[in-house]
């Protein structure tokens, strides 16, 4: 009698098959535009899409609001992605060295950094409590442009054009920071 051989799946075999199939997902998952942390103060920037930043034409990162507050008070900020692919849609990370950061619509906060939590923007509106403590607190940042497409075409800066450039806020007491002049009627 001729021996029968089966072929069976050995759990080696079954154990790599998952493995890969996990890490796949998980590749896919932190692809999905809901944000990623970490990265605006790293050397490889938005390495997810790419090696270098603007690999696809120039992105500029611009950060607005007011640079000098009073201690404990909120202001309003946006940061705005633009050049690069032609659509609309981006990513940020947003860091602070101290003061307490509040997500604004198609934001989130991931402990102690902002990032996107959708992706069909290129300006993002948050707001930023100041210390209590007088001194000058920083802002870093890197921002992504891409055509949506899934497939590459993504293009990224960090702020300033160079890694930890900072965005610089000046906390004071009341005293120290002057409001803007008042407008006088001379009628």
């Amino acid at each position: 009698m001729t021996p029968r051989y089966r072929t069976l799946v050995t759990p080696r075999l079954f154990g790599a098959v998952i493995t890969v199939s996990l890490a796949l997902w998980a590749a896919y998952l932190l692809a999905d535009g809901s944000g990623k942390t970490g990265v605006s103060t790293s050397s490889s920037g938005c390495s997810c899409h790419g090696s270098s930043p603007n690999a696809n034409g120039a992105v500029s990162v611009s950060l607005s609001g007011p640079q000098t507050v009073v201690a404990g008070a909120t202001s309003d900020y946006t940061l705005s992605v633009t050049g690069g692919p032609s659509g609309t849609t981006g990513g940020f990370d947003l860091k602070t060295n101290g003061g307490t950061l509040v997500a604004g619509t198609g934001s989130r906060l991931s402990g102690s950094e902002l990032t996107h939590s959708d992706n069909p923007l290129r300006s993002w509106s948050f707001r930023w409590t100041a210390p209590s403590t007088a001194g000058t607190y920083r802002f870093t940042a890197v921002g992504m442009s891409s055509d949506g497409s899934g497939s590459g075409g993504d293009s990224w800066n960090w702020y300033g054009g160079a890694v930890s450039t900072p965005f610089t806020i000046t906390v004071g007491s009341a005293a120290d920071v002057t409001p803007p002049a008042a407008v006088t009627d001379l009628r």
